[in-house]
């Protein structure tokens, strides 16, 4: 035996009704949700970075929060960094943007004046920010080391995607046919 008010079932009423004490349905429809999977298109944002250049290097410090190791794609090419990733959401943010952080992927295009030693060039993710370092094919001095990329550009090196995205939707279900079927099959168990 269980007290009526210990729990309650949506879309019924426990009253006395023509079956005796229990709960029956109160309206043709309930509300349910449900989680489904949907494709959302993912928005770049460019990267903001700082950079040193010293004799051998150009030291680039990516000013990003937590970045997702497993999501870092960078690309060295003899005179360019392609670099692309997602941040991770934190469990305690507040922000109402939080959610969206998988549907964002962070962008950062730089090209170089001189040749780059792509053997040797790496990247480091840290919890506030990612490094990355660009070794000279030369060593020296460049007047102008890295050379930025117009914004429309990014569209065409890193074409805009698609991912799967689970989500709870709400649905309205009607339970007049469920309410005549197990009826019906009340009636034939009694003949």
């Amino acid at each position: 035996f269980i007290l009526s008010c210990n729990f309650f079932l949506i879309g019924y009423v426990f009253k006395l009704g023509e079956e005796g004490l229990g709960y029956y349905n109160d309206s043709d429809e309930v509300e349910v949700e449900e989680e489904v999977e949907v494709e959302v298109e993912v928005e770049d944002v460019i990267a903001p970075y700082d950079f040193k250049q010293l004799n051998e290097v150009i030291t680039i410090l990516v000013q990003v929060p937590r970045i997702d190791p497993k999501t870092v794609n960078a690309r060295f090419t003899e005179k360019q960094l392609l670099l692309s990733f997602h941040t991770i959401k934190e469990a305690n943010d507040d922000d109402d943007d939080v959610d969206n952080h998988q549907n964002k992927r962070h962008v950062l295009i730089l090209n170089t004046s001189e040749p780059l030693n792509t053997d040797k060039c790496r990247f480091d993710v840290a919890d506030k920010n990612m490094i990355v370092v660009l070794y000279k094919l030369n060593n020296g001095l460049w007047d102008t080391p890295l050379l930025s990329v117009e914004p429309n550009e990014y569209s065409k090196i890193f074409p805009l995607k698609k991912i799967k995205k689970k989500q709870i939707q709400k649905k309205i279900i009607s339970l007049k046919n469920r309410s005549s079927s197990s009826s019906s099959n009340n009636n034939n168990n009694n003949n």
